[in-house]
């Protein structure tokens, strides 16, 4: 099982929020590494946090947290991804 510690730090990276000195690309590469390292540790605490990044207003985010949700064997996320008016 992961680091419990780790796994924080990561489900915070992955968050939209930016520090002021990081640029929109380094966000984004930042909440993309964070996504596929949520896969990779195996942890299921983190589900939620990377159903949340499938909203993610970049793609890159997207297919991440989409591969790390499918590492962990979430064929489908619990709530819409996308919503239908």
């Amino acid at each position: 099982m992961a680091d419990t510690k780790e796994v924080q730090r990561l489900i915070r990276q992955l968050s939209h929020d930016k520090p002021w000195l990081e640029t929109e690309e380094e966000a984004t590469k930042r909440r993309c590494k964070a996504a596929s390292a949520l896969g990779e540790l195996g942890d299921t605490s983190a589900v939620p946090h990377l159903i949340e990044a499938l909203a993610d207003s970049d793609w890159h985010v997207r297919k991440y947290a989409a591969g790390a949700l499918g590492k962990l064997g979430i064929k489908k996320p619990a709530k819409p991804v996308v919503s239908v008016s």
